[in-house]
């Protein structure tokens, strides 16, 4: 999102978190700025259960930083935990998880043949199952 768009849509971003915790309503220190209120937002209504849809879905931080997102990972952690009432061995299950995706990816990053990179990919044993919606389609 550009900085013209933000600032275009910023009051109406405000009245739709008013309605969260004072506490997530702030910007975190990451660059770009992702508000605390997007991850909360995302778990309160969206559906959000994971820490990988946070980061790679809901805020695109996993694609916008070299880092993946890492930089962020336990305030996105945090938050999710507290409205999602995880325990703390829930909480690192996640960031764990999170951490086993972005390695396999970077791993796969300097294989050149896709086949072979999608093989070290799929390492990464897969947070949400893939559910095929469309199975007569190929590809």
């Amino acid at each position: 999102m550009s900085l013209f768009t933000a600032r275009r849509l910023l009051p109406g971003i405000r009245s739709l978190y008013r309605s969260l915790s004072p506490a997530y309503c702030v910007w975190t220190k990451r660059k770009p700025p992702s508000r605390r209120a997007e991850i909360a937002f995302g778990v309160l209504y969206e559906g959000v259960l994971h820490v990988e849809d946070l980061l790679a879905r809901r805020t695109r931080l996993c694609y916008e930083h070299r880092n993946r997102g890492l930089a962020a990972i336990d305030e996105v952690a945090k938050i999710a935990a507290d409205i999602l009432g995880w325990n703390e061995a829930a909480k690192a299950h996640e960031i764990e998880n999170y951490k086993a995706r972005c390695d396999a990816e970077e791993k796969a990053e300097g294989i050149v043949s896709e086949d072979e990179a999608q093989k070290v990919r799929e390492q990464a044993v897969p947070i949400t199952e893939f559910v095929d919606v469309a199975p007569q389609i190929d590809g």
